[in-house]
């Protein structure tokens, strides 16, 4: 669920309030609220009821995606262009009044060391052509920037391997590897007799890694070969999101867990933004529109849980941390440097240059925001059984 925090006055500023949250959703939304704010959600959800088409307007080739949403249909004068109409990317519907809170929410992330280059190129749903990997750089730049997320996620990340029940003797595979971090800590924690294969499909940071139960290999997630029932632990952080069809991937990831074995996936969910102010709203709501437009779902963490137990594993663990910082801090600077690395194309971007736009945030000494969410969910599959012996 997503909440519109509205100025209660005007009602346009309400409404501008609104919009935003509103545009982040991918799926069928649900407007509710009451009193004054339904008249805010009743104009932000739908553009009003129907009338007479300007003169400038009877040649539209089709409906708005806001009018397809709201039953609205723009009849074209000309036969030539009324097969130009598109389907419309989400539907919303207005109930009751009040405060806007919008269900299947808003979430907007980011990419991380293992955002890393675990598939170089990135498709919309629904077939669009491919798209380069928005964080394809090699050098020395994206080396740092990537070392800072390391810092800032890996914490989780081991606390959530941790949990899942890491030991000595297991056999691990993590897959986007990044620079190597979580694949050096798991050699570390399983052992001589353990092994950790680490991949991604661009080596140039996992290279010079050296430990004597750790295996570096190249693997595209898509089309790579991943032995079934082979592996104790699977793990893989900031990757998902960057795949189109991720859902596949999840299914044979589960499918290469041996009896017992754990999935622990990480990935970034957007709904935590709606906690920031209005200015950093605005701000992460754009960009994760930009991320829709280059087939980046900064909003998948919460669709995990359901996606690994329809892989068919059961749930183990499911946790999210929301962190909160200030102008100057780690956070500040890695959400930075991520938007400057992704150098959003304007035609994919609203408004000013985000880097700029980023810049320019309030950040007064003492004030604390927050951006994105981070959803860790582990899932087991079942245990192996075991024959009965004949009486």
């Amino acid at each position: 669920m997503s909440v519109a925090q509205n100025p209660t006055l005007p009602r346009a500023r309400d409404i501008a309030a609104t919009t935003p949250v509103l545009n982040v959703q991918d799926d069928p939304s649900v407007l509710v609220g009451r009193y004054w704010g339904g008249a805010v959600i009743s104009q932000a959800g739908c553009p009003g009821p129907p009338r007479p088409p300007r003169s400038s307007e009877r040649l539209r080739t089709a409906p708005t995606p806001r009018e397809q949403q709201c039953g609205r249909t723009v009849t074209p004068r000309d036969p030539a262009v009324r097969s130009g109409a598109s389907e419309p990317d989400r539907s919303a519907i207005a109930l009751g009044h009040g405060l806007a809170a919008l269900a299947d929410g808003a979430k907007c992330g980011r990419g991380d060391n293992h955002e890393r280059r675990s598939l170089m190129t990135s498709a919309f749903s629904g077939g669009a052509e491919a798209r380069p990997y928005v964080f394809a750089e090699s050098g020395e730049g994206e080396r740092d920037r990537l070392e800072l997320l390391a810092r800032m996620l890996d914490p989780m990340h081991r606390r959530a391997l941790s949990l899942a029940g890491m030991r000595p003797g297991l056999r691990c595979l993590e897959l986007g590897s990044g620079t190597g971090t979580i694949a050096t800590w798991m050699a570390d924690q399983v052992g001589a007799r353990g092994s950790v294969l680490a991949t991604d499909i661009n080596l140039s940071f996992l290279k010079d890694l050296r430990h004597p139960n750790l295996t570096v290999r190249e693997l595209d997630v898509l089309t790579g070969d991943i032995p079934r029932r082979s592996f104790d632990v699977i793990t893989c952080r900031a990757l998902l999101h960057h795949l189109s069809q991720w859902e596949p991937v999840v299914e044979r990831l589960a499918g290469a867990l041996k009896p017992d074995g754990v999935l622990v996936l990480i990935e970034p969910d957007a709904g935590a933004a709606v906690l920031g102010d209005p200015e950093h709203q605005r701000f992460w709501s754009a960009w994760c529109h930009w991320g829709r437009m280059e087939g980046i779902d900064f909003r998948l963490g919460r669709k995990l849980p359901r996606a690994v137990q329809r892989a068919g594993l059961d749930l183990h663990e499911v946790t999210m941390e929301v962190p909160f910082y200030g102008g100057g801090s780690s956070w500040d600077e890695l959400y930075r440097s991520t938007v400057r690395a992704a150098r959003p194309r304007p035609a994919a971007w609203t408004g000013r240059d985000p880097s700029a736009a980023f810049e320019n945030l309030d950040r007064a000494d003492g004030q604390l925001t927050c951006s994105f969410g981070w959803m860790a969910v582990c899932g087991r599959a079942a245990p192996a059984t075991e024959a009965v012996p004949a009486q």
